[in-house]
């Protein structure tokens, strides 16, 4: 997860430690700039193998944990509970 709180100087990442339990795992550098956002993460915070992940872009949520917020509150990308897949 990365912001899931307003970041300062740098964004928050971190990983789920199951359900909706965050632990975080890195500061990384991040700019914006009108509607674009750009985040540099180090490949060596993905592990070993092929790179491959799975993303949304989320904001103005309201439930916390709650999936189906998804479906009501805030602005998303891709719609409802899709999501972007990136492999190498």
């Amino acid at each position: 997860m990365l912001n899931r709180n307003a970041p300062e100087k740098k964004a928050v990442l971190e990983k789920s430690t199951g359900g909706w339990k965050w632990q975080k795992t890195a500061d990384v550098d991040y700019r914006y700039e009108g509607n674009r956002m750009e985040v540099r993460i180090p490949r060596k915070l993905f592990g070993k193998g092929p790179l491959r992940f799975q993303f949304k872009w989320s904001d103005n949520m309201q439930e916390t944990g709650n999936i189906m917020d998804f479906l009501v509150n805030g602005d998303v990308a891709p719609a409802g509970r899709f999501n972007y897949a990136y492999a190498e």
